[in-house]
């Protein structure tokens, strides 16, 4: 996937461009990249989510901050992303399971590792489950179809008003100028009101599909379009096949757009508000969030654009 090449951006990696896509580049290279050099969609989702600027400060960007608690969920989530990537004879290649009941720091965990040299250890008991998952999206044709001509895990890289975005999609389908996310989930029913597409509009997944649509056409200068396979967690594992329609990408962008303009202008001015805000509140002001009370709109953006123009 050829991608038209630009100067290197700020403090980005010197080997890096903009814009550009990556295939096969270092997880460890991508998530190096700060907030501050490259804003990803996971980023503004979690900026919209916060009660105020002023508290995703605290909770991401302040000094000294905590180290942050250790999500299963998460864990679970890269095991699979893992395992899909690069299938199972490779995932144990470099991981060895460490059966139920072996306590770490024992002499027989020790002895497991050092019989397994370089590889990291994974418990059955979340090993086992995330497998299952795996295989049973391995079986369906669909899915085979699609890992025949995928590449995995592109990192993408594009300029928004002088500012730098990124995003890494699991699947992308070049031919078919298709981007394709992997989710698990409860619930993949695609019929049921509270099945799979409540959680399209619950987790914002139109927010990602406008997201990496965009990153996709100012990379390619093409349209492309953006799918999710929703593998359930819980047996028989069954897995639903989605397409965001255009109306919801458009319905995301228009959503998406204030928050990833605010979360901007907070990083370039350094200024994330005091919460609340000092006045008393009534119930005129309530009808307006945190996030957009202490500064209109057309300033934020003015400012992003100020602020990016005198970095070229």
């Amino acid at each position: 996937m050829d991608a038209p090449i630009a100067k290197s951006s700020g403090n980005l990696p010197p080997s890096l461009t903009v814009p550009s896509v990556r295939e096969h580049m270092d997880p460890k290279e991508y998530y190096a990249i700060s907030m501050t050099d490259a804003v990803s969609f996971s980023q503004v989702s979690n900026f919209a989510s916060e009660r105020s600027p002023k508290h995703f400060w605290a909770k991401n960007l302040q000094e000294n901050q905590s180290e942050k608690s250790f999500n299963i969920n998460f864990y679970h989530g890269a095991l699979f992303h893992q395992l899909a990537e690069v299938g199972e004879e490779q995932f144990f290649a470099t991981h060895v399971e460490v059966p139920t009941g072996m306590r770490k720091g024992s002499h027989h965990y020790y002895a497991l590792l050092e019989g397994n040299p370089g590889k990291k250890p994974v418990r059955t008991c979340d090993l086992r489950p995330i497998l299952a998952m795996y295989q049973a999206l391995a079986s369906t044709r669909t899915y085979q179809k699609i890992a025949s001509k995928a590449a995995r895990e592109v990192s993408l890289f594009w300029g928004y008003e002088g500012h730098t975005l990124k995003g890494r999609a699991d699947i992308i389908l070049p031919e078919q100028r298709l981007i394709l996310d992997l989710k698990t989930t409860r619930n993949a029913d695609p019929y049921r009101a509270d099945g799979f597409q409540k959680s399209i509009t619950d987790y914002r997944y139109h927010w990602q599909a406008a997201f990496y649509t965009w990153g996709m056409r100012e990379i390619t200068g093409h349209d492309y379009r953006f799918g999710i396979v929703a593998t359930e967690k819980e047996a028989p594992h069954a897995t639903a096949f989605f397409e965001i329609s255009k109306e919801q990408i458009a319905q995301g962008h228009r959503e998406l757009k204030p928050f990833l303009d605010r979360l901007l202008y907070c990083l370039k001015s350094n200024d994330w508000g005091d919460g609340y805000g000092e006045q008393f509140h009534t119930q005129e002001s309530l009808q307006q969030s945190a996030f957009m009370q202490h500064r209109d709109l057309d300033t934020i953006i003015a400012t992003i654009t100020t602020t990016g123009a005198a970095r070229e």
